[in-house]
Parts: C-alpha cells; sequence; structure tokens
C-alpha cells in the first residue's frame, strides 16, 4: 500500500468529512504525487491488467485497416490520427505496421498521443516508430479533421455512485474508522439541486446508480471537436448500452480483482462507461452514434478469423495454437469477446460506417 497517499487520503477525511468515491479515485488514479496513472507503468504480463493490443498484434491491425478505411471517409485530407491513453504504444506501433504501406495515408497524417503519465510516454517513444507528439487533455487536440482511438480510456475516468433507498437517492461516500481503514458510508440526498446531475426520477429500490462527469465532459468536448472540425471516435471499453445502474466499481491488483481499498495509488480503479449517456450526448448535438456492438462482432466482422489463418500460415515454426489462443482472449463471450462494448461517433456527413451498418 502507498503509506503516503493512504495518510494523505486519510487526512483529507479527517479534516473535510467522507470523500465522495469520485474523488477517491481522483486521488488514487491522478494524484500529482502518487496517483495511479501518473507514475506507475501497469499494463502487460508483469503489470496489473493486460489491454487488448497486448494479447496479440491482430487487434491492431484489424484497428489500423479501419483508421484507413475512415481516413478515406474523410476524404484523404490531412487527417490527426489521435489515440487516448495509448499506454505502451503497442496498439498505435501495431496500427502503424500494417498501414505504413498506404504511403499517401502516411504522408497525410499526422499523430497524437494524449498520456499523463511520463514513464509510459517514454515507452511509447521507444515503441512507435514514426514522429507524434503529446497532449496532456482532449483540449489540445487539433482544430481540424480527426480520428480519434479509445480503447480502455473512457473507464479509468472517476464515477459517482448513489443507491436508492426507499426509492430516496443517497450518495456512497468513503469514510475511515478507528482503525484507520477505509469503508463505505452513504449519505442522504438533501438539496438535488445542488448536485448538478440529474438521477432517475424514480430509483429502483436499493440499486447503484453510477454517473461520471469526467466521462461526460470529456466525451462532450470529443464530440463537439467532430462536429466542427468533421472526424471518426472509436470507442471500446468496459460498458453498459441500457442505463446507468449496477455496481461496477472495480479494482485490479497483478490481474486479480481486489478492493478498492486494498492499495490506494498502487491498484487500478475503473468503472464500466455508460454509452447510453453517450448515446444521449450525441443524440442532443445532432451527430451520429453507431452500436453499441460486442468486441467479438466488431473484430469478426472486420476479418480477425481470417487473419488470424493468415498469421498461421506466414508463420510455420510457430506453434498454431498461440495465435488461435491469443484469438479466443479476445473473441470468445467467456473472455474480452463480450464484455467489451464498441460504438463509432461521427457527424452526419459520414454514413456507412464499418462495420456497423453490416
Amino acid at each position: 500500500m502507498s503509506k503516503e497517499l493512504k495518510t494523505k487520503i486519510s487526512n483529507e477525511i479527517k479534516v473535510n468529512g467522507p470523500m465522495t468515491i469520485e474523488h477517491y479515485m481522483e486521488c488514487c488514479l491522478y494524484d500529482s504525487e502518487y496517483g495511479y496513472y501518473i507514475n506507475s507503468n501497469p499494463i502487460g504480463s508483469s503489470g496489473d491488467f493486460i489491454t487488448a493490443p497486448e494479447i496479440s498484434q491482430m487487434f491492431g491491425e484489424i484497428i489500423g485497416l479501419w483508421i484507413f478505411d475512415s481516413w478515406k471517409k474523410l476524404n484523404n485530407n490531412n487527417i490527426s490520427v489521435v489515440e487516448l491513453g495509448p499506454g505502451k504504444g503497442t496498439l498505435m506501433s501495431d496500427i502503424l505496421r500494417v498501414t505504413s504501406r498506404f504511403t499517401e495515408f502516411i504522408n497525410q497524417i499526422k499523430l497524437y498521443s494524449l498520456e499523463t503519465n511520463n514513464n509510459l510516454f517514454e515507452e511509447q517513444k521507444k515503441n512507435i516508430p514514426f514522429k507524434f507528439s503529446r497532449l496532456k487533455n482532449v483540449h489540445q487536440i487539433p482544430d481540424h479533421p480527426s480520428i480519434i482511438i479509445a480503447n480502455e480510456f473512457f473507464d479509468a475516468l472517476p464515477t459517482r455512485q448513489f443507491i436508492s433507498n426507499d426509492f430516496k437517492w443517497n450518495e456512497r461516500f468513503v469514510d475511515i474508522n478507528e482503525k484507520g481503514d477505509f469503508f463505505l458510508t452513504t449519505k442522504i440526498i438533501s438539496n438535488y439541486n445542488a448536485l448538478k446531475l440529474e438521477l432517475p426520477l424514480k430509483g429502483r429500490n436499493l440499486k447503484i446508480y453510477e454517473y461520471s462527469a469526467y466521462q461526460k465532459e470529456i466525451f462532450l468536448t470529443l464530440c463537439n471537436k467532430i462536429k466542427k472540425n468533421n472526424g471518426i471516435m472509436l470507442i471500446i471499453d468496459y460498458a453498459k448500452t441500457k442505463d446507468g445502474y449496477g455496481d461496477t466499481l472495480q479494482a485490479m491488483s497483478k490481474h486479480k480483482f481486489t478492493s478498492i481499498f486494498n492499495n490506494p495509488g498502487n491498484d487500478d480503479i475503473t468503472s464500466y462507461v455508460n454509452f447510453n449517456a453517450f448515446y444521449q450526448i450525441c443524440k442532443d448535438l445532432d451527430i451520429s452514434y453507431h452500436g453499441p456492438m460486442e468486441m467479438r462482432d466488431f473484430l469478426l466482422k472486420l476479418g480477425i478469423r481470417e487473419r488470424a489463418q493468415s498469421l498461421i500460415k506466414k508463420n510455420p515454426k510457430l506453434d498454431p495454437a498461440i495465435i488461435l489462443g491469443q484469438l479466443h482472449k479476445l473473441i470468445d463471450k467467456e473472455e474480452m469477446g463480450s464484455i467489451f462494448k464498441v460504438i463509432a461517433i461521427t457527424n452526419n456527413k459520414i454514413l456507412n460506417i464499418e462495420p456497423f451498418g453490416s
């Protein structure tokens, strides 16, 4: 456990009282001194979790071909390709390997990495074989057509949790007990106007509702850029597709689930993204929302099974079970295939985004 961060959070609670789950996540993940995403290198077999690009090159190659098709739909203009939270740069490296043979594409794109972690940015410089620029926030994305990729980005943004009791809403908070351990408590909401958010009119009794202002604000900023400048955004993430109900807050340590209080600052904490809320934002802005689609269907329709067979033929010395095992991990319903959902966002000038129209 990061004793320094635990002490810092504990002292804040002692002074100001229990803190929202949103603020607790913000401290654990993004504290400027001890935050998980600021200082750690969490991705890969030696880290806390493995993302789809780390499982197989096939994932990034499929995304690369999708980006090339999107570039053509944007009329082959000079376009920014922006990845949000690129980790070690594995996805972008795979994207560029499969698209580098398209000379016109490579010559007309500019690459950007939105990254807050200095350690990971150094890894990206080693792994990405083309020149790219660093962004610190979404507002820095240039105001011209962009293709934006967000793979497991939004789930790491802080969220709030509310629980209904006798059809009245309470918010969940983090407090400390006499032993100095963190625990969850609730406070009844007496002033709904002060919340500055809309909760469902009728809470389902003893059901948890999650709301992330961070997710909403960043998504809204990205959508406004797409509407203003033209562009396409692909989002792949843990997601709810119907509403915001359900307790999806989770922590990962060394590839195993654990308590969000287990090791603040040293464990990954995430929650499912509310794609339905994203749909409502797109509807309000009058831009196009494609999906949602299970990642399994997305990859299969774009030809990942055929790509696996091609890799097996081109690498006769490699045990086919390795490639097939990677494929299984990506598309099986019991693995990543159904848990992860995919959506694409465009302005209304761009239609027939593959594979959502097929």
